[in-house]
């Protein structure tokens, strides 16, 4: 099995076909042969004295990738932040888990001239928790990456022809593995950075005759609003949907489109802490099943367990959805001291709950924790509760895939009136995620509902609040 960061095999296999393209001013164009060149170049920049752990500004550039690729080749361990991430967010990483080089594009900054301990596999580092600044990474190995990648290629019917359009940041999971899928199978990567909604995003679109469409749910909702049929489609062969639920109507709605056009839709299911991707619907099977996530990954194994971790053997029981598969984690890190440590995990514990129904396909009902995935990223209720709290606001968090519901605690909040802590809330939620007002809402409560252990109840509050059939 072909690695799909070592660019010599790349260029024998694939030579002249072109691997990236970049538009800008004019437009730029890497064949697989080139691409090796400028890696090689890259690797002479980094250097291999020991191995670094590389932090790399996630944006959609031909340099990026370049870096990206001649990192992993020499073995380095690399980390995609968020390309919209504060610099003193940044700079708190860096020197929390002693950052040894941070590259911008080509450019390339020396930080800790140091070696710190990194396990020799450890390949990659991804933030758990989209843009909550969360200190906790998933670290990845080299072979979770191959056989994700491996997988990926054998669910999905990418060819040599296709040319593929970025529609996901580097920084999350499952924009990379569109990434590194297309490369190991000699496929034409267009890096964007236009939003879907926009007329140059549909130009390049249209330009490079892209074949196959990758997106979160809120990117098909936005193509349902764009309204497919007036859409320039005709090169498309397919759509694959990860990152979150996305509604069964509008897959029904997508999967309609895509028969009436001779065109395929994949529904996708994935974490990062399985470095990208876990399971996936076959194509003839998504009109007649649209809330289900298929079976697993070539080379995984699904399964789902009750409360007392007992394996469930019937079908439409629901569980809590487990995973086992050469793409699981290494384990998580919150130090730099675990970025040495062996694996720790082989099971993963997927915290969503989910039936199998008679075919063995696998249909996730709801959530086991209190995270919830909003535009493609997980967001922590607890996190998101706690940073409202050092920012003197009392608030609880409910939410689902579609929103965030903060119920403040007024008695705690004296100081404004009720419109002004709203506004409050709403602004310092804006920033601290990343994502716009209309995905909070807050409301006012005068108790909190109690379990008998004396912690809060959240399925009480969501009564409380009229929220339980949105929420559980």
């Amino acid at each position: 099995m072909n690695e799909f960061w070592q660019t010599q095999n790349l260029a024998q296999s694939f030579g002249d076909n072109i691997a990236l393209i970049s538009r800008g001013i004019k437009d730029k164009k890497l064949t697989y042969l080139q691409l090796h060149q400028e890696v090689q170049q890259a690797k002479l920049i980094i250097g291999d004295d020991f191995k670094q752990l590389i932090m790399i500004k996630s944006s959609a550039t031909i340099e990026t990738i370049v870096f990206y690729l001649a990192a992993l080749e020499l073995k380095h361990t690399v980390w995609f932040v968020d390309a919209e991430q504060s610099l003193e967010d940044v700079e708190n990483l860096q020197q929390h888990y002693q950052v040894n080089c941070f590259i911008d594009n080509a450019r390339v900054t020396i930080l800790n001239k140091k070696p710190i301990e990194l396990l020799e596999d450890l390949a990659l580092l991804n933030t758990t928790s989209g843009s909550t600044g969360s200190k906790k990474l998933v670290k990845i190995s080299f072979n979770n990456l191959q056989a994700n990648c491996h997988s990926i290629c054998q669910c999905l019917p990418i060819q040599l022809s296709d040319v593929v359009i970025t529609t996901l940041p580097l920084h999350y999971s499952f924009g990379l593995s569109v990434l590194n899928s297309h490369l190991n199978c000699g496929a034409t990567i267009v890096l964007n950075d236009h939003a879907v909604i926009t007329r140059e995003f549909w130009q390049q679109f249209s330009q490079f005759q892209v074949t196959s469409f990758y997106g979160v749910p809120h990117l098909f909702e936005m193509l349902l609003t764009l309204k497919l049929e007036r859409l320039s489609l005709q090169s498309l062969r397919y759509f694959a949907v990860a990152g979150g639920k996305l509604l069964p109507d509008n897959v029904e709605r997508v999967a309609h489109w895509c028969h009436q056009h001779n065109k395929q839709l994949y529904v996708m299911y994935g974490q990062t802490e399985a470095t990208a991707r876990i399971s996936c619907l076959k194509a003839d099977k998504v009109q007649n099943k649209p809330s289900s996530i298929g079976q697993a990954i070539t080379d995984g194994k699904l399964w789902l367990e009750d409360k007392h971790s007992e394996i469930i053997e019937e079908s439409n029981k629901v569980g809590e959805l487990c995973y086992q598969g050469p793409n699981v984690m290494i384990g998580l890190a919150q130090s730099v001291s675990d970025l040495s440590l062996e694996r720790q995990t082989s099971v993963l514990h997927t915290g969503d709950l989910a039936y199998r129904d008679n075919e063995s396909d696998f249909h996730i009902t709801g959530r086991l924790n209190r995270f919830v995935k909003i535009q493609g990223h997980r967001i922590n209720l607890d996190e998101v509760e706690d940073f409202l709290n050092n920012n003197n606001i009392k608030a609880y968090c409910l939410g689902n895939d579609k929103k965030i519901y903060c119920c403040l605690v007024q008695e705690k909040n004296k100081d404004l009136n009720d419109i002004e802590l709203k506004l409050k809330t709403t602004n310092l939620l804006t920033q601290y995620l990343n994502l716009h007002s209309n995905y909070f809402s807050c409301q006012f409560i005068t108790q909190k509902p109690l379990l008998s252990s004396g912690k809060l109840d959240y399925q009480g509050l969501a009564l409380l609040i009229d929220l339980k059939g949105k929420l559980f």
